[in-house]
């Protein structure tokens, strides 16, 4: 599971997900359209800890809340931490989707197969795992340690409580996967009723019936009629809308010929027109931020302001680097005479023509040529949309030197920024998180600029018949979901 991930819009027909028998549920299904899924693996879908798995169907032991400004306890009712001994207390009456008991030695067994490889992961390889054995009592399970590590017991906050047995994943949450031929289908209990979930495809172009109960989510970009370019000051009308942590940008290649610069890759994001591309692809539907950092959260640091729109300060930096513009045709050149070219991987699966066009007459209004491709490991920056880590905002996925090459076609190498999300990670497995710390990493971002962050998504919530918004949400609060669909 990355806490990251590249976004695209994935078939939910998983209809070998029958491990139980359906319930008869007193109210039909409350359809989901446009929920955003970055996985394909159906068992990575379901343990992906998104707002809607995390809280009803593979819930952790332990989560972050931002509102609080600490972590909790979800399926724990205590949690006991001392230097050499953790002790972990299960909630009473915890039940395995096919109904069985969750008892104390399915706690032992997920500690014990689970924290290496968590510690080396949430580590970024760099945390060493102490000596340790694990003890069983009546109510739970206790962790003694050889000698005290250096992370604490919310670690856990990061990977949902699951086995996996002869019928496949099992988890305790209170929804549970079911065969469908409508889409990924969760059946349960919601508010205390007997109720499901239909995770459906994006919302279809037909008119929804009457009696359908749905909630749709939507972007700026499926929201705008087929001339909305032609529009491109217009706003979108939404009244209940919700940030979310997807986010369009550039990765820069920090070994391309011009890109390994960070002056240049600062010069980049003065070309673009992020204010335009808001307004014309999103509908003005998300906001502007200066790193891969949503703004809500409490570790962005706000005195960062958002690089503006500034073609000037862009030929300045350029001409300081020796790249020239020619008077006779215009063309910006190296001291050698070669053009100045800039290569950007695109996924042309997707329509992103506008984004396209804007991105070319950008480069061309300062003289430089932009070639579009397609996956090339060798491009100078790919052109992402992303799924962030939520609640914690962890950018190591994306940026550490021990774990960016799995993700991006290079790897990035800033000891300093390496050092940094250690610092913040390690804070995340204590109770309180000192978000002071991701301040920090947002301003070495800001100064070493390896992405050019375009857009970062909200989503506009609409509501079938019958079925009333809720006035406020707030994604910090980690049940917000519950706000939503338990109407």
């Amino acid at each position: 599971m990355r806490s990251i991930k590249l976004t695209t819009c994935v078939p939910l027909a998983l209809a070998y997900l029958a491990l139980t028998q359906g319930l008869h549920a007193r109210e039909r299904p409350l359809m989901v359209y446009g929920w955003p899924i970055a996985e394909t693996d159906p068992d990575k879908i379901l343990l992906n800890q998104d707002a809607i798995m995390g809280t009803y169907v593979c819930p952790s032991l332990t989560r972050l809340n931002l509102g609080a400004g600490k972590s909790e306890l979800v399926l724990l009712q205590k949690l006991m931490q001392s230097d050499k001994q953790w002790t972990f207390e299960l909630k009473p009456g915890l039940k395995w989707w096919d109904g069985k008991a969750l008892e104390t030695r399915d706690l032992n067994e997920y500690l014990d197969r689970e924290l290496p490889n968590l510690v080396k992961k949430i580590g970024s390889e760099q945390w060493a795992l102490p000596g340790h054995h694990i003890e069983t009592n009546s109510k739970g399970a206790i962790i003694v340690w050889d000698k005290p590590p250096v992370f604490g017991p919310y670690i856990f906050n990061r990977l949902p409580f699951y086995r996996r047995g002869a019928q496949g994943l099992d988890c305790v949450g209170s929804l549970h996967p079911q065969k469908s031929d409508e889409g990924l289908s969760l059946t349960g209990t919601m508010g205390g009723k007997e109720r499901g979930l239909v995770l459906n495809k994006p919302t279809p172009n037909t008119a929804i019936t009457p009696k359908d109960a749905y909630v749709s989510f939507r972007f700026g970009e499926e929201m705008h009629p087929p001339t909305w370019e032609r529009q491109i000051e217009e706003e979108l009308s939404c009244s209940n809308s919700i940030d979310v942590p997807v986010m369009t940008m550039i990765a820069w290649n920090p070994d391309g010929h011009y890109t390994k610069d960070e002056q240049f890759r600062k010069a980049m994001t003065y070309i673009m027109p992020r204010g335009a591309l808001l307004r014309a692809g999103a509908g003005s539907l998300g906001d502007l931020i200066s790193a891969p950092i949503l703004r809500l959260h409490p570790g962005y640091k706000k005195s960062l302001l958002v690089m503006p729109y500034d073609l000037k300060k862009a030929d300045a930096i350029l001409n300081q680097l020796g790249l020239m513009r020619s008077e006779k045709d215009g063309y910006r050149r190296t001291a050698q005479g070669q053009f100045v070219e800039i290569t950007i991987s695109a996924d042309k699966s997707h329509d992103s023509s506008l984004l396209r066009k804007v991105l070319d007459d950008s480069f061309r209004a300062l003289g430089m040529k932009l070639s579009l491709l397609s996956n090339d490991a060798k491009a100078d920056g790919v052109l992402a949309g992303i799924q962030g880590s939520w609640p914690e905002n962890d950018l190591s996925s994306i940026l550490h030197s021990k774990r960016s090459g799995s993700f991006w076609p290079w790897s990035y190498n800033y000891p300093e920024i390496d050092e940094a999300m250690g610092r913040y990670n390690m804070s995340l497995t204590q109770e309180k998180p000192n978000f002071g710390l991701l301040e920090a990493i947002h301003e070495l971002v800001y100064k070493r600029e390896p992405f050019s962050v375009l857009v970062q998504h909200k989503s506009c919530m609409q509501y079938g018949k019958g079925m009333t918004p809720p006035k406020v949400i707030s994604v910090r609060n980690p049940d917000w979901v519950r706000a939503v669909f338990e109407r």
